[in-house]
This record gives structure tokens, C-alpha cells and sequence, in this order.
């Protein structure tokens, strides 16, 4: 069942702290339920979304076929730079290209490539039905997204948004560490599952990845990659991508504002 755990603020390492964040107190951090494999009911107006929305997508995927090789590769691109709009970051097409062909441009523009790299991974390798998902191929693409970072589950408590460098400041603080583990091998087994309306299926398993927030850096990238993976597992998209990421841009606050606020129904 979830639920809040509480833990104590009081940080040792204070150089590059103001005097707000030394302060200790006392933080909470909220635990989710297990997805298990089977989707939770929802209400009748988002199921009839979700099911006008997948016909829509169906629709999409035809008319493409398996002919738009290069407006799939183009699809991937929009999707990673826009993802990366999500978190502020933005890259021209142009140096984007000039990144990914001749390897040379901004910091910026090879996060992008990294996210163009995780992406086609999560639409080919994880996409593949025959095989179930694992928490080692979560951490791989999230390890693609950020080759910068060791691989693996964060060891360290984090939290997202808030002023300052606080989990007592803080909007959004996930569970923690001991507990991520568990519920991202939960997560992959929810991901492998292809059963019901692979829309609802990518959104739960979006907003309960970001929830977990089992990484240091990169979580909401990596979320909104394996969605594709969901997605083109359910068979909701077979010869292209949709690019998600911008629509999120398009309005980045509402976006994130539902994730934080994201519970999973009963």
C-alpha cells in the first residue's frame, strides 16, 4: 500500500549550502503502490480518450506504413530535442545534425544525440515482445541518456523542483533509496505486460517511473523514453513514433504539475 515514510534533514556536508538549506528538520517521502502487471481501472471519460486516442494513433501508423523510413527517422529527432526543451535545454536541427554526423557541437546537442540513441534502443531492443523487460535494461538506457553517470539505482536519497538544495524545501521527494529496487523491478514487469489500452498502460508507467525517481540524473528523459517502449510493445504504433515530448513542451507546466500530483487509482 502507499505511503509516506518520514526521515531526518540534517546534512554533513555543508560547503556549497546557503543557510536555509543547513537547516535540519524533518522531511516525508512518499512510497507507491506496486503496479503489479494489470492496469488499474480509470474513469470513463479518460478510457474513452485513451480509446478514441489509440484509434486515432492506429489511423497514423497506416497511413505511414512501413514506407516512412525517413520521416521515422526525422519523428526520433523531434522527440529528443523536444525532450530536452522539457528540461530547458534547446538545440537547433541544425546542430543537432552537425552533432550526430561529424561529431562536434555543445554539450547540449550531444545530451540530444544520447536521447536520440535511447530512443531508437527503446523502440527496437525493448520493444521486442518475445523478451521481458528487466530493471538492468532500465538502467542501460538511462546509462545512454547520461553515459556520464555510473550505471545503476541512485544509493542516496534525491528530490525534484523546490528552491535551494533541501529535501525540507523540496516539491517532490520520491522514496527512499531502499525502496527503489523493488519498485522498478515492479515497474519492468508492468512494462512487459501488454495486455489493455497501451496509452493508459505508457501513462501509468510514465508517471510511476517518475515517481520512484530511481536515478540521480536523467529520470524524466528516461521516463518519457520507455513510454515508446510501451507503446510500440502494445502495438499502438508499429512503423513510427509519435514524439510525445512536443506536446509536453508545448506546455511544460501542466505536464509536470501531473506527474507530481500523480497517484495510483484503486
Amino acid at each position: 500500500m502507499a505511503h509516506y515514510v518520514e526521515l531526518v534533514w540534517n546534512p554533513r556536508d555543508s560547503a556549497h549550502l546557503s543557510r536555509k538549506d543547513l537547516a535540519p528538520g524533518r522531511y516525508r517521502t512518499f512510497v507507491p503502490d506496486e503496479l503489479r502487471s494489470h492496469l488499474p481501472r480509470v474513469g470513463q471519460p479518460a478510457h474513452q480518450a485513451a480509446e478514441d486516442a489509440l484509434g486515432a494513433l492506429a489511423r497514423a501508423d497506416e497511413r505511414i506504413g512501413a514506407r516512412g523510413r525517413c520521416l521515422h527517422h526525422l519523428l526520433i529527432r523531434s522527440e529528443s530535442t523536444s525532450s530536452s526543451w522539457i528540461e530547458g535545454n534547446r538545440v537547433t536541427p541544425k546542430k543537432l545534425a552537425v552533432a550526430e554526423l561529424l561529431s562536434s557541437g555543445t554539450r547540449v546537442a550531444f545530451d540530444v544525440v544520447a536521447n536520440v540513441l535511447a530512443t531508437e534502443e527503446a523502440t527496437t531492443d525493448l520493444a521486442d515482445r518475445t523478451r521481458p523487460v528487466t530493471t538492468a535494461d532500465i538502467e542501460h538506457l538511462q546509462h545512454v541518456i547520461v553515459p556520464s553517470r555510473v550505471p545503476g539505482l541512485r544509493t542516496e536519497q534525491n528530490w525534484a523542483g523546490g528552491p535551494g538544495w533541501s529535501a525540507l524545501r523540496a516539491d517532490v521527494v520520491p522514496p527512499p533509496e531502499s525502496e527503489a529496487g523493488r519498485l522498478v523491478d515492479d515497474l519492468a514487469r508492468f512494462v512487459t505486460e501488454t495486455s489493455g489500452n497501451p496509452l493508459v498502460r505508457a501513462a501509468i508507467a510514465h508517471a510511476q517511473f517518475e515517481t520512484i525517481h530511481p536515478f540521480i540524473d536523467g529520470n524524466t528523459r528516461t521516463g518519457r523514453t520507455l513510454s515508446h517502449t510501451v507503446l510500440r510493445r502494445g502495438n499502438a504504433l508499429r512503423n513510427t513514433l509519435i514524439p510525445i515530448s512536443t506536446v509536453f513542451a508545448g506546455d511544460p507546466t501542466t505536464y509536470i504539475a501531473g506527474l507530481t500530483s500523480y497517484r495510483l487509482p484503486r
